[in-house]
């Protein structure tokens, strides 16, 4: 039977080691599986809270929504973050961002929100998907004094 290594060194891996990495993982999954929704709720109760009218209130439901059942279909529904294939991050990156603008666009605390892209963007192993996220990140910044911007308040 051969001896399984560790990959950062050469000396056998213990079972313990990799009972280990296999709980922080799936732990890790866990935190990107739920991320969106903590974030998506927590915004979608700013939005409700600071909207003028009650057509504002719908607007932010229906994005909410939208986001929602978005991420169901295309990323918790498909796999645990880290079993994902790279199309299937990049489609669902691609819809999170279109509906991540559209709720900030429509109320900026949902830039609370919009802050989960850039840990998704992460799971891509194409750097330019986390470039994308930071430099729109920074854009939001300008529509509004940068201590609000970067709290997703204002």
């Amino acid at each position: 039977m051969e001896a399984t290594t560790h990959p950062q060194s050469s000396k056998p891996a213990s079972s313990g080691s990799l009972a280990a990495t296999a709980d922080w993982e799936h732990a890790v999954d866990r935190l990107f599986a739920a991320m969106p929704y903590v974030t998506l709720a927590a915004s979608t109760i700013l939005a409700l809270a600071v909207a003028p009218s009650p057509g504002e209130r719908v607007v932010s439901l229906g994005l909410a929504g939208a986001a929602a059942v978005w991420t169901w279909a295309t990323f918790t529904r498909v796999a645990a973050p880290s079993a994902m294939t790279q199309r299937a991050l990049r489609v669902y990156l691609c819809g999170f961002l279109v509906l991540a603008a559209a709720a900030v666009v429509h109320e900026r605390v949902f830039l609370v929100y919009g802050l989960t892209g850039f840990f998704h963007a992460a799971l891509v192993h194409e750097r330019v998907f986390l470039v994308y996220g930071l430099t729109g990140f920074f854009h939001a910044a300008l529509v509004r004094p940068w201590p609000l911007a970067f709290a997703g308040l204002g």
